[in-house]
């Protein structure tokens, strides 16, 4: 009878991946409107990016409704302005 390996973690090879500064997502991709966060005392964070603003606010609203502490999240655009 042939033994299986067992993993040793239950991650399924995933790993975290750290957030991208600005403008790398800027210049990377085609989506130049994000959600940043930014908590007193702490560096921002950009918490996801957007291909148009409409969305970001969509989920800027999202956020104001369910999170604690909204008043920390806001929208930005990095893209170049033309």
């Amino acid at each position: 009878m042939m033994s299986q390996a067992i993993p040793e973690h239950r991650g399924g090879g995933r790993t975290s991946v750290p957030l991208s500064p600005v403008p790398q997502i800027a210049i990377d991709s085609n989506k130049p409107w994000a959600i940043v966060h930014s908590p007193p005392g702490q560096k921002p964070r950009i918490t996801q990016a957007y291909v148009n603003r409409q969305d970001a606010e969509d989920s800027l609203r999202f956020l104001k409704r369910y999170v604690q502490n909204p008043q920390n999240f806001a929208i930005a655009f990095l893209g170049d302005e033309q």
